[in-house]
């Protein structure tokens, strides 16, 4: 997923499955992979040393209850995801249902993503006492997306592919970052104003 997205997704949905993790143990594996890494650091470093979280999902208390439960808040953005998709890219070759196979791929990667950049704000804290800003992983996220819906893309016969991508990249991590910044912070609150 990381070198060649589109041959991944295109050969699943094909029916190429044998050599390829199904998409959602792929999602659920590297999410709880990813949590574990976050909770490990936290108890050996403490909170918020290696990694700031600077309120990246509305206030402390909300962000850190959005972390904690990080695989149910991203689970809203994939089906938005896989209908940019679908609209943009695949929606003659494909049905809704296989281009949100395609999100799940996608989001399963940038937490592969979000674990590496975990283990890179644990080396520079170890080396210069540093603490990193999780917003700075935001430009992973959309590095990835675009290369990810490039790779895939040219696999279509599809005009303006380049105006395609943009706008998936765009609307991709628009939806996330309106999510994270609105809705999740609203749903944490009623959640947590109801309890």
């Amino acid at each position: 997923m990381l070198a060649k997205p589109g041959k991944v997704v295109t050969d699943f949905v094909k029916g190429k499955r044998k050599i390829y993790q199904p998409p959602v143990s792929f999602f659920l594996i590297w999410i709880t992979m990813y949590l574990l890494l976050l909770y490990i650091v936290e108890k050996i470093f403490g909170e918020n040393v290696v990694i700031d979280y600077k309120e990246y999902f509305g206030p402390t208390s909300t962000t850190k209850f959005a972390i904690s439960h990080l695989s149910f808040v991203l689970l809203v953005v994939i089906p938005f995801q896989a209908l940019y998709f679908y609209l943009l890219v695949a929606r003659r070759k494909y049905n809704y249902f296989e281009s949100f196979v395609v999100a799940i791929y996608f989001l399963g990667t940038i937490i592969i993503l979000q674990s590496l950049f975990v283990i890179l704000a644990i080396i520079i804290h170890l080396i210069t006492g540093a603490t990193l800003a999780i917003i700075y992983s935001d430009s992973l996220k959309i590095i990835y997306l675009a290369w990810a819906i490039t790779d895939t893309i040219k696999l279509f016969r599809v005009k303006n592919k380049v105006i395609r991508v943009v706008l998936f990249a765009v609307l991709a991590f628009g939806t996330f970052t309106v999510w994270r910044l609105y809705g999740v912070p609203a749903i944490i609150e009623w959640i947590l104003g109801e309890s």
